[in-house]
């Protein structure tokens, strides 16, 4: 959970230090901060840019977003000092589906 920079290592987050796929963090951190699709896009192809074609990995991150929020979602809906943001977390969840569902429509 470290990136590299030109300016040195970074940490990311060291509360769930693992062994993971840099999108499973990238888009956990997505939907944790909200970020609008134009800003994940942003994100994504600025941490892949380095290595090239960072097109390739915004449907993984996009993957890992939805699973966060659905996990975190449910997680929150059993904490009420969450409420707030599981309602806004449900309703982005919603609209995802909703976006989705439209998406596949022949």
């Amino acid at each position: 959970n470290l990136l590299r920079t030109p300016h040195g290592l970074r940490l990311i987050d060291f509360e769930y230090v693992a062994a993971a796929d840099p999108n499973r963090e990238l888009g956990q951190l997505v939907w944790e901060a909200e970020l609008s699709d134009a800003s994940a896009r942003r994100l994504t192809e600025a941490y892949w840019r380095p290595v090239g074609d960072a097109a390739r990995h915004l449907l993984d991150v996009g993957a890992w977003a939805f699973v966060t929020g659905v996990t975190w979602t449910l997680w929150g809906a059993g904490n009420p000092g969450l409420a707030l943001w599981t309602r806004r977390s449900a309703e982005r969840l919603r609209r995802h589906c909703t976006r989705a569902a439209l998406d596949d429509t022949p």
